[in-house]
């Protein structure tokens, strides 16, 4: 495991905030996560949750090779109790992967609302303040921007697909 996070850990000079590369994974990464959320918006609700779910597997390898990452190569096999995954951001890792689960609950509609808005708002605003995203590595970088942008992803997945409460 160390031998492929060695391999990984790509140095890079820290992107500054709203230099070429920040200005770049906006404009392409917003875009891409908007018109793909618009296309999958008539998906079944089989289909929905289980993507939702999908995602939240994705964000859950996501957080556990940053976790690696940081353990074995950036913190000397100490444990840094600040990267736990129990930020906000960290949140819909957890939550959807609940929604498989949830089929008729009463709090299926409230916690769809939930997602869509914090991911949206949560989302957009790490992605506009990009100080906690860029690293000094290619791969932790990459690691908070996509992590942001499957974020917004879902909150607009969720909208485009009238999921939730989407009513002002």
């Amino acid at each position: 495991m160390q031998q492929f996070l060695r391999y990984t850990a790509w140095e890079m000079e820290k992107p500054k905030p709203f230099g070429l590369f920040h200005v770049l994974m906006l404009l392409v990464g917003i875009s891409v996560c908007i018109g793909i959320a618009y296309r999958l918006r008539h998906v079944t609700k089989k289909q929905y949750v289980y993507g939702i779910f999908g995602i939240s597997l994705v964000l859950l390898i996501l957080e556990l090779y940053k976790q690696l990452f940081h353990f074995y190569l950036l913190d000397a096999q100490q444990y840094d109790w600040w990267i736990f995954p129990f930020q906000l951001c960290s949140l819909p890792m957890y939550l959807c992967a609940l929604l498989p689960i949830m089929k008729k609950s009463r709090w299926l509609i409230p916690l769809e609302t939930f997602l869509m808005d914090f991911n949206l708002l949560g989302g957009l605003m790490a992605l506009l303040v990009p100080d906690g995203l860029m690293h000094p590595y290619i791969t932790l970088t990459l690691h908070a921007f996509i992590w942001h942008l499957l974020l917004l992803f879902v909150g607009f997945f969720i909208g485009f697909s009238r999921h939730g409460d989407t009513s002002f």
